[in-house]
């Protein structure tokens, strides 16, 4: 499952078929089917089509809002609440070993996405520094199976 962070002022996503795409500029600079998104991070001016929108809540993805700094400034959502999850959600948070385990998991996840990240922004921008941080950080989350 994919982010998408939208953190310039030129980016744009829009829905094309069952895809999502990110252009900058008018140049694609990723097309992702929209399946495989969970929640689409939108910095400060970036612009996403409302028809981008209703796909990304059709499927229950989270779409946060951020100023420029980062910070959180609001999230659009589909409210389908699941009383089994919520219930398991509970027993999660109960159990002190299956929270770290949860813990663990989730920042494993998120800087998987991030080292994704570093790899497409440094294919598209040709940078070697974005190269060797995304290689670096990979190389220390394999400290984290170990």
């Amino acid at each position: 499952m994919s982010v998408i962070y939208l953190t310039k002022k030129t980016s744009k996503l829009s829905k094309n078929g069952g895809r999502l795409v990110v252009r900058d500029n008018d140049e694609v600079m990723v097309s992702l089917p929209a399946i495989n998104v969970t929640n689409v991070v939108v910095s400060s001016e970036a612009q996403i089509s409302t028809q981008a929108i209703r796909l990304l809540l059709a499927q229950g993805s989270h779409i946060v809002y951020t100023d420029w700094q980062g910070n959180f400034i609001g999230m659009t959502t589909a409210e389908r609440g699941d009383i089994h999850n919520a219930f398991l959600q509970m027993g999660i948070c109960n159990d002190e070993a299956k929270k770290i385990h949860m813990v663990k998991f989730m920042v494993v996840t998120k800087l998987n996405n991030q080292v994704d990240l570093l790899k497409t922004y440094a294919k598209y921008r040709s940078s070697l520094t974005l190269q060797k941080s995304a290689k670096r950080l990979s190389s220390n989350l394999q400290l984290l199976y170990s």
